[in-house]
């Protein structure tokens, strides 16, 4: 009898520590408009690309004349806000996805691979 029969269950202990699907990795492929097998050159293109939209001193959703008066600083602050955080994810992603260790454990687990250094456990080795 297999150990997942067994342990049908424990649904959220095998999502623990099995490896992430496809739709859970890609987050970081998508902040950049990529593909998968995307090569450094296309992952190089489509960061600069994206980051002179959201970075913080250029990002054209805060920067909107009509609101320059004291009544949108609120609105305005908010929308830096989100430019800085998604400059960030953005920089974060390019990081990861250029040095090859970084990717090679992000493909195989998503961020929770590259926060644990790749020591994830295999459900089989768990259950011998």
């Amino acid at each position: 009898m297999s150990p997942f029969r067994v342990f049908s269950g424990c649904t959220a202990l095998l999502a623990a520590v099995l490896p992430l699907s496809a739709e859970a990795k890609k987050p970081y492929y998508e902040l950049l408009g990529i593909e998968e097998t995307a090569t450094d050159s296309q992952i190089k293109k489509a960061y600069r690309e994206k980051s002179m939209l959201y970075h913080p001193d250029k990002c054209q959703l805060a920067r909107n004349p009509e609101h320059s008066d004291e009544e949108h600083k609120e609105e305005l602050k908010k929308k830096e806000g989100e430019c800085q955080s998604k400059f960030i994810e953005i920089s974060r992603a390019n990081e990861v996805l250029l040095d090859k260790e970084k990717r090679k454990l992000y493909d195989k687990g998503g961020e929770d691979a590259l926060k644990e250094g790749g020591h994830q456990m295999n459900a089989e080795e768990m259950f011998r």
